[in-house]
Protein backbone atom coordinates (compact mmCIF):
# COMPACT_ATOMS: atom_id res chain seq x y z
CA UNK A 1 0.00 0.00 0.00
CA UNK A 2 1.16 3.82 -0.65
CA UNK A 3 2.39 5.76 1.75
CA UNK A 4 -0.58 8.09 3.00
CA UNK A 5 0.95 11.84 2.76
CA UNK A 6 -0.77 15.03 4.68
CA UNK A 7 -0.74 17.42 2.87
CA UNK A 8 0.85 20.89 3.62
CA UNK A 9 -1.02 23.66 3.19
CA UNK A 10 0.36 25.55 -0.02
CA UNK A 11 -0.93 22.33 -1.47
CA UNK A 12 -4.19 21.78 -0.21
CA UNK A 13 -5.10 25.60 -0.65
CA UNK A 14 -4.39 24.95 -4.61
CA UNK A 15 -6.25 22.43 -4.74
CA UNK A 16 -9.47 23.88 -3.13
CA UNK A 17 -9.38 27.01 -4.66
CA UNK A 18 -9.56 24.92 -7.90
CA UNK A 19 -13.15 24.26 -6.52
CA UNK A 20 -14.21 27.56 -6.02
CA UNK A 21 -12.50 30.34 -8.31
CA UNK A 22 -11.87 27.64 -11.51
CA UNK A 23 -11.44 30.45 -13.94
CA UNK A 24 -11.32 34.33 -14.42
CA UNK A 25 -15.26 34.61 -14.17
CA UNK A 26 -15.52 32.51 -11.11
CA UNK A 27 -12.95 35.15 -9.18
CA UNK A 28 -15.21 38.23 -10.44
CA UNK A 29 -18.10 36.19 -9.29
CA UNK A 30 -17.09 35.87 -5.85
CA UNK A 31 -15.50 39.72 -4.99
CA UNK A 32 -18.73 41.46 -6.96
CA UNK A 33 -21.10 39.71 -4.47
CA UNK A 34 -18.70 40.23 -1.85
CA UNK A 35 -19.31 43.98 -2.80
CA UNK A 36 -23.35 44.01 -2.27
CA UNK A 37 -22.81 41.80 0.77
CA UNK A 38 -20.97 44.77 2.27
CA UNK A 39 -23.92 47.08 1.48
CA UNK A 40 -22.37 48.48 -1.44
CA UNK A 41 -24.47 50.35 -4.30
CA UNK A 42 -21.30 51.55 -6.19
CA UNK A 43 -19.17 48.80 -7.82
CA UNK A 44 -16.64 49.46 -10.46
CA UNK A 45 -15.07 46.27 -11.94
CA UNK A 46 -12.02 46.28 -14.17
CA UNK A 47 -10.28 43.51 -15.82
CA UNK A 48 -7.28 43.06 -18.22
CA UNK A 49 -5.84 39.98 -20.62
CA UNK A 50 -9.16 37.90 -19.84
CA UNK A 51 -8.70 38.28 -16.01
CA UNK A 52 -5.35 36.63 -16.08
CA UNK A 53 -3.55 40.04 -16.05
CA UNK A 54 -5.77 42.05 -13.56
CA UNK A 55 -8.99 42.03 -11.65
CA UNK A 56 -9.97 45.11 -10.00
CA UNK A 57 -13.05 45.39 -7.76
CA UNK A 58 -13.77 48.60 -5.58
CA UNK A 59 -16.77 49.49 -3.88
CA UNK A 60 -18.26 51.86 -1.22
CA UNK A 61 -19.38 49.46 1.05
CA UNK A 62 -18.80 48.97 4.95
CA UNK A 63 -15.01 47.99 4.17
CA UNK A 64 -12.98 46.08 6.51
CA UNK A 65 -11.64 46.82 10.53
CA UNK A 66 -7.89 46.72 10.34
CA UNK A 67 -7.88 43.69 12.87
CA UNK A 68 -9.84 42.21 10.31
CA UNK A 69 -8.24 42.48 7.09
CA UNK A 70 -5.79 38.58 7.56
CA UNK A 71 -8.68 36.61 9.14
CA UNK A 72 -10.58 37.65 5.99
CA UNK A 73 -8.08 35.72 4.24
CA UNK A 74 -8.06 32.65 6.01
CA UNK A 75 -10.01 29.14 4.94
CA UNK A 76 -13.64 28.99 5.98
CA UNK A 77 -13.24 32.93 7.33
CA UNK A 78 -16.71 34.95 6.84
CA UNK A 79 -18.89 37.50 8.38
CA UNK A 80 -21.84 36.07 7.20
CA UNK A 81 -22.70 33.43 9.41
CA UNK A 82 -21.51 32.40 13.24
CA UNK A 83 -23.73 29.25 13.94
CA UNK A 84 -24.84 26.38 12.27
CA UNK A 85 -28.80 27.23 12.42
CA UNK A 86 -27.62 30.90 10.12
CA UNK A 87 -27.49 27.79 7.01
CA UNK A 88 -31.29 27.69 7.13
CA UNK A 89 -31.72 31.06 7.04
CA UNK A 90 -28.84 32.75 4.39
CA UNK A 91 -29.94 36.37 3.42
CA UNK A 92 -26.34 37.07 1.85
CA UNK A 93 -25.20 36.16 -1.61
CA UNK A 94 -21.66 34.69 0.06
CA UNK A 95 -21.51 32.38 3.21
CA UNK A 96 -18.60 29.88 2.79
CA UNK A 97 -15.85 31.55 3.59
CA UNK A 98 -13.50 30.50 0.79
CA UNK A 99 -13.14 32.99 -1.81
CA UNK A 100 -10.98 35.58 -0.65
CA UNK A 101 -8.58 32.43 0.83
CA UNK A 102 -8.67 30.57 -2.56
CA UNK A 103 -7.95 33.86 -4.80
CA UNK A 104 -4.92 34.79 -2.11
CA UNK A 105 -3.50 30.99 -2.84
CA UNK A 106 -3.48 31.37 -6.63
CA UNK A 107 -2.94 34.87 -7.03
CA UNK A 108 -0.91 38.09 -5.99
CA UNK A 109 -3.74 40.47 -3.85
CA UNK A 110 -3.45 43.87 -2.74
CA UNK A 111 -6.27 45.06 -0.75
CA UNK A 112 -7.34 48.81 0.33
CA UNK A 113 -10.21 48.88 2.68
CA UNK A 114 -11.19 51.49 5.25
CA UNK A 115 -14.46 51.78 7.10
CA UNK A 116 -16.62 54.86 8.19
CA UNK A 117 -14.73 55.81 11.56
CA UNK A 118 -11.47 54.72 10.43
CA UNK A 119 -8.75 57.67 10.27
CA UNK A 120 -7.79 56.47 7.15
CA UNK A 121 -7.45 53.29 4.64
CA UNK A 122 -4.80 50.36 5.02
CA UNK A 123 -3.17 49.37 2.11
CA UNK A 124 -2.23 45.15 2.12
CA UNK A 125 -0.64 42.93 -0.06
CA UNK A 126 -1.71 39.23 0.11
CA UNK A 127 0.61 36.18 -0.08
CA UNK A 128 -0.71 32.92 0.50
CA UNK A 129 -3.28 34.19 2.69
CA UNK A 130 -0.69 36.19 4.92
CA UNK A 131 -0.20 39.86 4.87
CA UNK A 132 3.17 40.45 2.77
CA UNK A 133 3.17 44.29 3.26
CA UNK A 134 0.86 46.55 5.51
CA UNK A 135 0.95 50.51 4.43
CA UNK A 136 -1.77 53.14 5.10
CA UNK A 137 -3.16 55.64 2.49
CA UNK A 138 -6.17 57.68 1.67
CA UNK A 139 -8.85 56.55 0.52
CA UNK A 140 -12.89 56.81 0.65
CA UNK A 141 -15.16 54.21 2.60
CA UNK A 142 -14.84 50.94 1.29
CA UNK A 143 -13.17 48.38 -0.37
CA UNK A 144 -10.85 47.89 -3.39
CA UNK A 145 -9.12 44.34 -4.02
CA UNK A 146 -6.87 43.75 -7.26
CA UNK A 147 -5.92 40.19 -8.38
CA UNK A 148 -2.94 40.17 -10.38
CA UNK A 149 -1.24 37.52 -11.83
CA UNK A 150 -3.98 34.74 -11.75
CA UNK A 151 -2.88 31.28 -11.43
CA UNK A 152 0.30 32.08 -11.87
CA UNK A 153 1.77 29.44 -9.65
CA UNK A 154 -0.43 26.46 -11.22
CA UNK A 155 0.66 26.49 -14.68
CA UNK A 156 -0.65 23.12 -15.45
CA UNK A 157 -4.06 24.67 -15.04
CA UNK A 158 -3.43 27.72 -17.04
CA UNK A 159 -3.36 25.49 -21.07
CA UNK A 160 -6.67 24.12 -19.99
CA UNK A 161 -8.47 27.42 -20.22
CA UNK A 162 -9.94 29.15 -22.96
CA UNK A 163 -7.71 32.36 -24.64
CA UNK A 164 -7.84 35.70 -22.42
CA UNK A 165 -10.43 36.65 -25.28
CA UNK A 166 -12.33 34.37 -24.48
CA UNK A 167 -12.75 34.31 -20.92
CA UNK A 168 -13.09 38.06 -21.07
CA UNK A 169 -16.35 37.43 -23.12
CA UNK A 170 -17.29 35.12 -19.94
CA UNK A 171 -17.25 37.08 -17.28
CA UNK A 172 -19.08 40.13 -19.78
CA UNK A 173 -21.84 37.38 -20.11
CA UNK A 174 -21.50 37.67 -15.93
CA UNK A 175 -21.47 41.02 -15.65
CA UNK A 176 -25.10 41.60 -17.90
CA UNK A 177 -26.09 39.14 -15.46
CA UNK A 178 -24.81 40.53 -12.36
CA UNK A 179 -26.33 44.26 -13.47
CA UNK A 180 -29.96 42.56 -14.02
CA UNK A 181 -29.90 40.92 -10.67
CA UNK A 182 -28.94 44.12 -8.83
CA UNK A 183 -30.36 46.34 -10.71
CA UNK A 184 -30.30 49.11 -7.92
CA UNK A 185 -26.72 49.12 -7.78
CA UNK A 186 -24.50 51.48 -9.81
CA UNK A 187 -22.40 48.84 -11.73
CA UNK A 188 -20.09 50.11 -14.18
CA UNK A 189 -17.23 47.59 -15.95
CA UNK A 190 -14.58 47.66 -17.97
CA UNK A 191 -12.64 45.38 -20.25
CA UNK A 192 -9.14 45.92 -21.62
CA UNK A 193 -9.59 49.39 -20.61
CA UNK A 194 -12.62 49.69 -22.51
CA UNK A 195 -16.33 50.80 -20.53
CA UNK A 196 -18.49 47.82 -21.56
CA UNK A 197 -21.62 48.46 -19.16
CA UNK A 198 -22.19 51.54 -17.15
CA UNK A 199 -25.60 51.36 -15.36
CA UNK A 200 -26.53 53.54 -13.24
CA UNK A 201 -28.55 51.89 -10.49
CA UNK A 202 -32.09 53.11 -10.99
CA UNK A 203 -33.79 50.35 -11.11
CA UNK A 204 -34.33 47.06 -13.59
CA UNK A 205 -35.42 49.03 -16.78
CA UNK A 206 -32.08 51.12 -16.24
CA UNK A 207 -30.67 48.13 -15.97
CA UNK A 208 -31.56 46.28 -18.95
CA UNK A 209 -31.14 49.76 -21.25
CA UNK A 210 -27.76 49.15 -20.00
CA UNK A 211 -27.06 45.96 -20.79
CA UNK A 212 -29.37 45.21 -24.01
CA UNK A 213 -29.96 48.59 -25.62
CA UNK A 214 -33.53 50.44 -25.97
CA UNK A 215 -35.30 48.05 -28.48
CA UNK A 216 -34.96 45.44 -25.49
CA UNK A 217 -36.97 48.06 -23.12
CA UNK A 218 -39.67 48.78 -25.83
CA UNK A 219 -40.45 45.22 -26.60
CA UNK A 220 -40.80 44.02 -23.03
CA UNK A 221 -44.22 43.69 -20.48
CA UNK A 222 -43.68 43.70 -16.92
CA UNK A 223 -44.73 40.86 -14.69
CA UNK A 224 -45.56 41.48 -11.03
CA UNK A 225 -47.73 38.97 -9.43
CA UNK A 226 -47.61 37.61 -5.52
CA UNK A 227 -48.88 34.55 -3.51
CA UNK A 228 -48.93 34.15 -0.25
CA UNK A 229 -44.98 35.01 0.80
CA UNK A 230 -44.05 34.35 -2.88
CA UNK A 231 -43.60 36.62 -5.23
CA UNK A 232 -42.74 37.38 -9.00
CA UNK A 233 -40.64 40.36 -10.17
CA UNK A 234 -39.17 41.69 -13.67
CA UNK A 235 -40.00 41.89 -17.36
CA UNK A 236 -40.47 39.68 -20.31
CA UNK A 237 -39.99 39.70 -23.92
CA UNK A 238 -43.14 39.88 -26.34
CA UNK A 239 -43.85 36.89 -28.47
CA UNK A 240 -42.07 38.74 -31.26
CA UNK A 241 -38.53 39.49 -29.37
CA UNK A 242 -37.84 36.04 -29.06
CA UNK A 243 -34.58 34.80 -29.52
CA UNK A 244 -32.85 31.69 -31.04
CA UNK A 245 -31.40 30.41 -27.70
CA UNK A 246 -32.13 30.72 -23.86
CA UNK A 247 -28.71 32.66 -23.22
CA UNK A 248 -31.05 35.92 -22.59
CA UNK A 249 -32.95 34.49 -19.78
CA UNK A 250 -31.97 35.48 -16.38
CA UNK A 251 -33.40 34.25 -13.19
CA UNK A 252 -32.77 35.06 -10.06
CA UNK A 253 -34.23 34.18 -6.29
CA UNK A 254 -33.91 36.85 -3.65
CA UNK A 255 -31.29 38.98 -5.89
CA UNK A 256 -28.82 35.61 -6.71
CA UNK A 257 -28.53 34.88 -10.34
CA UNK A 258 -29.57 30.91 -10.44
CA UNK A 259 -29.97 28.67 -13.28
CA UNK A 260 -33.24 26.03 -13.31
CA UNK A 261 -33.95 24.28 -16.19
CA UNK A 262 -37.45 23.46 -14.81
CA UNK A 263 -38.05 27.13 -14.43
CA UNK A 264 -37.35 27.69 -18.16
CA UNK A 265 -39.12 24.75 -19.29
CA UNK A 266 -42.31 26.21 -17.21
CA UNK A 267 -41.91 29.70 -19.13
CA UNK A 268 -41.57 27.80 -22.44
CA UNK A 269 -44.89 26.55 -21.55
CA UNK A 270 -46.33 29.81 -20.78
CA UNK A 271 -45.34 31.37 -24.88
CA UNK A 272 -46.05 28.01 -26.06
CA UNK A 273 -48.82 29.30 -27.93
CA UNK A 274 -47.19 32.38 -29.36
CA UNK A 275 -43.81 31.13 -30.23
CA UNK A 276 -42.63 29.24 -33.54
CA UNK A 277 -40.27 26.33 -32.75
CA UNK A 278 -36.59 26.40 -31.85
CA UNK A 279 -37.48 30.02 -30.45
CA UNK A 280 -37.16 30.80 -26.72
CA UNK A 281 -39.20 33.93 -24.64
CA UNK A 282 -36.60 36.86 -23.32
CA UNK A 283 -37.39 37.36 -19.80
CA UNK A 284 -35.36 38.77 -16.55
CA UNK A 285 -37.25 37.52 -13.76
CA UNK A 286 -36.50 37.58 -9.70
CA UNK A 287 -38.53 35.29 -7.36
CA UNK A 288 -38.61 37.00 -3.93
CA UNK A 289 -38.99 33.89 -0.92
CA UNK A 290 -38.67 33.88 2.37
CA UNK A 291 -34.97 33.11 3.60
CA UNK A 292 -35.96 29.96 5.31
CA UNK A 293 -38.01 28.75 2.89
CA UNK A 294 -34.87 28.18 -0.33
CA UNK A 295 -31.48 26.07 0.42
CA UNK A 296 -28.72 28.20 -1.42
CA UNK A 297 -26.36 25.33 0.01
CA UNK A 298 -26.76 22.88 -3.05
CA UNK A 299 -23.78 23.69 -5.69
CA UNK A 300 -20.11 24.95 -5.59
CA UNK A 301 -20.80 27.64 -7.57
CA UNK A 302 -24.07 28.85 -5.52
CA UNK A 303 -25.70 28.34 -8.98
CA UNK A 304 -28.77 26.58 -8.33
CA UNK A 305 -31.14 26.82 -5.42
CA UNK A 306 -33.89 23.84 -3.42
CA UNK A 307 -37.30 25.60 -2.82
CA UNK A 308 -39.39 23.90 0.36
CA UNK A 309 -42.22 24.58 -1.67
CA UNK A 310 -41.20 23.96 -5.48
CA UNK A 311 -44.71 24.01 -6.71
CA UNK A 312 -45.76 26.76 -5.38
CA UNK A 313 -43.14 28.65 -7.21
CA UNK A 314 -43.15 27.50 -10.25
CA UNK A 315 -46.72 27.88 -10.84
CA UNK A 316 -46.80 31.12 -9.79
CA UNK A 317 -44.31 31.62 -12.44
CA UNK A 318 -46.19 30.09 -14.73
CA UNK A 319 -49.24 32.44 -14.18
CA UNK A 320 -46.97 35.52 -13.75
CA UNK A 321 -45.70 35.31 -17.35
CA UNK A 322 -49.37 33.47 -18.85
CA UNK A 323 -51.32 36.43 -17.21
CA UNK A 324 -48.53 39.25 -18.93
CA UNK A 325 -48.64 37.60 -22.23
CA UNK A 326 -53.01 38.08 -22.17
CA UNK A 327 -52.49 41.31 -21.04
CA UNK A 328 -50.34 42.29 -23.76
CA UNK A 329 -52.38 39.92 -26.50
CA UNK A 330 -55.42 42.09 -25.71
CA UNK A 331 -54.03 45.43 -25.96
CA UNK A 332 -52.53 44.28 -29.07
CA UNK A 333 -55.98 43.15 -30.58
CA UNK A 334 -57.43 46.30 -29.19
CA UNK A 335 -55.09 48.62 -31.63
CA UNK A 336 -55.82 46.56 -34.47
CA UNK A 337 -59.69 46.61 -34.32
CA UNK A 338 -59.35 49.94 -33.75
CA UNK A 339 -57.44 50.36 -36.79
CA UNK A 340 -59.11 48.10 -39.06
CA UNK A 341 -62.74 49.19 -38.40
CA UNK A 342 -62.24 52.50 -36.60
CA UNK A 343 -64.16 51.05 -33.70
CA UNK A 344 -62.41 52.66 -30.20
CA UNK A 345 -62.44 49.43 -28.13
CA UNK A 346 -60.39 48.92 -25.05
CA UNK A 347 -57.87 46.50 -23.22
CA UNK A 348 -60.65 46.21 -20.47
CA UNK A 349 -63.18 45.07 -22.93
CA UNK A 350 -61.70 41.57 -23.18
CA UNK A 351 -61.47 41.06 -19.95
CA UNK A 352 -62.37 37.56 -18.63
CA UNK A 353 -62.54 36.12 -21.66
CA UNK A 354 -66.06 34.37 -21.17
CA UNK A 355 -66.76 33.66 -24.64
CA UNK A 356 -68.31 37.05 -26.04
CA UNK A 357 -66.51 40.32 -26.85
CA UNK A 358 -68.83 43.26 -26.54
CA UNK A 359 -67.87 46.46 -28.06
CA UNK A 360 -69.81 50.18 -27.77
CA UNK A 361 -73.38 49.71 -28.06
CA UNK A 362 -73.67 45.52 -28.25
CA UNK A 363 -73.69 46.39 -31.75
CA UNK A 364 -73.47 42.95 -33.82
CA UNK A 365 -71.74 40.96 -32.26
CA UNK A 366 -71.18 38.19 -34.99
CA UNK A 367 -69.52 40.59 -37.12
CA UNK A 368 -67.29 42.05 -34.20
CA UNK A 369 -66.36 38.75 -32.99
CA UNK A 370 -65.13 38.51 -37.12
CA UNK A 371 -63.36 41.46 -36.73
CA UNK A 372 -61.75 40.48 -33.11
CA UNK A 373 -60.07 37.27 -34.87
CA UNK A 374 -59.37 39.09 -37.85
CA UNK A 375 -57.25 41.42 -35.84
CA UNK A 376 -55.65 39.12 -34.03
CA UNK A 377 -54.69 36.80 -37.01
CA UNK A 378 -53.46 39.68 -38.77
CA UNK A 379 -51.08 40.44 -35.36
CA UNK A 380 -49.97 36.74 -35.04
CA UNK A 381 -49.05 36.78 -38.75
CA UNK A 382 -47.34 40.57 -38.76
CA UNK A 383 -44.70 38.66 -36.00
CA UNK A 384 -44.39 35.16 -37.37
CA UNK A 385 -46.15 33.86 -34.65
CA UNK A 386 -48.26 30.05 -34.64
CA UNK A 387 -51.82 30.17 -34.63
CA UNK A 388 -53.40 27.35 -33.08
CA UNK A 389 -55.21 24.82 -35.38
CA UNK A 390 -58.54 25.13 -34.47
CA UNK A 391 -58.25 29.24 -35.35
CA UNK A 392 -56.44 28.69 -38.16
CA UNK A 393 -59.31 26.20 -39.65
CA UNK A 394 -62.17 28.72 -38.20
CA UNK A 395 -63.79 25.89 -35.78
CA UNK A 396 -63.38 28.32 -32.79
CA UNK A 397 -66.70 28.90 -31.10
CA UNK A 398 -65.35 31.89 -29.27
CA UNK A 399 -62.54 33.38 -31.25
CA UNK A 400 -59.95 35.13 -29.48
CA UNK A 401 -60.84 33.41 -25.93
CA UNK A 402 -58.96 30.09 -27.61
CA UNK A 403 -56.13 31.49 -28.41
CA UNK A 404 -55.68 34.00 -24.53
CA UNK A 405 -56.52 30.58 -23.17
CA UNK A 406 -54.56 27.87 -25.01
CA UNK A 407 -51.65 26.63 -22.68
CA UNK A 408 -53.75 27.43 -19.44
CA UNK A 409 -54.41 25.56 -16.55
CA UNK A 410 -55.34 24.78 -13.09
CA UNK A 411 -52.64 24.02 -10.42
CA UNK A 412 -53.33 20.62 -10.27
CA UNK A 413 -53.31 20.12 -13.86
CA UNK A 414 -50.69 22.10 -14.21
CA UNK A 415 -48.73 19.72 -11.91
CA UNK A 416 -49.73 16.48 -13.62
CA UNK A 417 -48.16 17.94 -17.14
Amino acid sequence: MAKINILTPDIYNKISAGEVVESPVGAVKELVENSVDAGANRIVVEVENGGFGLISVSDNGCGIDEDQIEAAFLKHATSKIAVIDDLYDVETLGFRGEALSSISAVSHVRLTTKTENAPCAVCVEIENGKTATKDYTAAATGTKIEVRDLFFNTPARRKFFKTPQKEGVEITKYMAKFILTNPHVEVRYVCDGTTVYDCAGRGLECAMFAVYGHDCVANCVKVDERRDNVEVHGYIGTPDYAKANRTYQVFSVNGRNVYDQRLSAVIGQAYKPYLMTRKYPFFVLNVVVPADEVDVNVHPKKSEVRFAKPDTVYNLCYRAVDNALQRFIREKTSELIAATNGVGVQADDFAGFDGTTTFAGEQNNAQNQTTTDAATAKYFAQNGISMPDEQQNGNSASGAKDIFRQGSFTDAEYMNR
